[in-house]
């Protein structure tokens, strides 16, 4: 039975839909599937609501896209994050005039917000991939090379955050590990 794409839209803080809104996709399986048979050139770009993740959606924006391009934003949240947001959702739906301080559902709107210059892309897909850390024990490096071999990206593009040596041993770089490690 093939499961039917569930696409959603970023709300904006006021309840209502932010013209700058990018629908977005939970379902992995489908996303892979449509963009593995694309045929136009495909450029996934790692977001995560950094400064980083914008200078990366800056660069493909100025110097990398074309109008055939088929474009990915791709972000990775934890189980208990995406668990946080759709209780948020639901509160905000039910008691919408309760204030709340920065949510997880700002956040992801933010996020999403960052990529509103490819908002208009005709070939745009946005995806939130759920990382169930108690089940899979991959690296967020080693689940976009994983996607990104999937659906046969042919450019990954993601933010830097200059860790020197000492940090990035200690800290890892998702980075340093996806300029290894894809085969893109």
């Amino acid at each position: 039975k093939k499961e039917a794409d569930k696409s959603m839209s970023v709300m904006s803080d006021d309840g209502g839909t932010s013209d700058d809104a990018i629908s977005f996709s939970m379902n992995v399986q489908h996303t892979i599937t449509k963009l593995k048979d694309e045929k136009a050139r495909k450029i996934m770009i790692a977001i995560d609501n950094s400064e980083y993740s914008q200078k990366a959606i800056n660069f493909v924006y100025k110097n990398l896209l074309r109008d055939d391009d088929a474009i990915l934003l791709c972000t990775i949240w934890e189980e208990a994050m995406v668990d946080k947001l759709v209780k948020e959702l639901d509160s905000e739906i039910i008691h919408p005039k309760i204030e709340t301080q920065t949510s997880k559902h700002q956040q992801f709107n933010k996020t999403f917000e960052q990529a509103a210059c490819l908002k208009d892309h005709n070939k745009l897909t946005a995806l939130l991939v759920e990382s169930t850390s108690r089940i899979n024990t991959k690296t967020i490096g080693e689940e976009l090379c994983d996607y990104s071999e999937k659906m046969s990206i042919d450019i990954l593009v993601l933010g830097t955050r200059g860790l020197g040596g000492i940090k990035k041993a200690f800290l890892g770089s998702v980075s340093s590990y996806c300029s290894s490690n894809c085969k893109c």
